[in-house]
């Protein structure tokens, strides 16, 4: 099962970039997409390059079905993408306080297999805010499996450290690792960074747990932020972790 995690670094809903982002997106075939800084989306007449509604066109470039939750804050949606192989049996979201944006949040099956999937974005400028929606996040993770895709607007706790304070803080990401949430990328060793201002770090990163990561890649599409591209092992027996 392949797990993607995008912020479009607000790039509007006119011109060809985001076609070509969303397209770069498609070839790598995800299964679950989590996508940030929707800005626009939500307008039934904005325009875009294929014509007609952004959201829309979205899913149809991505051949996925999308979960549109409105921020609270400027317009930077949140969507969750799922293909075909997955099932949506199940959502709760969240809009408005303690979030700074929001959560998507999807029960989701995939063969035998259920999963909670959940996207958001963190507060971009108070880590203590962050701590906050991070503890929230606990009450969306007291599942068996979970993947959560996110931009994290902090650092992970195998940040070497330095930088500037606001974004130099792992207050969030402990919060997460308290209730069992794993760092994909951590995991298996990777450090790319995800953004390269203001200094070089993984802002966008994907939690799990009650799955196996296989690879992480950090992948370039366009956008002031790399997407993070996790494989996971789907269990050969139902139940299986």
């Amino acid at each position: 099962m392949r797990a993607i995690t995008l912020n479009l670094g607000y790039p509007g809903p006119t011109g060809g970039k985001l076609a070509e982002m969303l397209t770069q997106i498609a070839d790598l075939k995800p299964d679950f997409l989590g996508v940030q800084g929707a800005k626009g989306w939500e307008k039934a007449n904005a325009p875009f390059p294929y014509g007609g509604q952004v959201f829309h066109t979205a899913e149809e470039t991505l051949n996925m079905r999308g979960y549109l939750v409105p921020s609270a804050h400027d317009g930077h949606h949140l969507v969750g993408f799922v293909s075909e192989a997955v099932r949506v049996v199940g959502q709760d979201h969240e809009v408005g306080a303690p979030f700074w944006h929001g959560v998507v949040c999807l029960d989701l099956r995939m063969g035998d297999h259920d999963f909670r999937g959940v996207v958001t974005q963190a507060a971009p400028d108070s880590p203590r805010l962050r701590e906050i929606e991070a503890e929230a996040l606990a009450e969306k993770t007291k599942v068996e499996r979970v993947v959560m895709l996110g931009g994290w607007n902090a650092v992970p706790t195998s940040h070497p450290g330095g930088g500037p304070r606001r974004k130099n803080d792992v207050a969030a990401a402990r919060a997460l690792e308290e209730v069992n949430l794993l760092d994909a990328a951590t995991e298996v060793g990777n450090a790319t960074p995800t953004v390269l201002t203001p200094m070089p770090y993984q802002s966008d990163r994907v939690y799990f747990k009650g799955l196996t990561v296989k690879t992480v890649q950090i992948v370039g599409v366009g956008s002031k932020h790399a997407a993070a591209v996790v494989d996971f092992a789907i269990p050969t027996q139902s139940g299986a972790a």
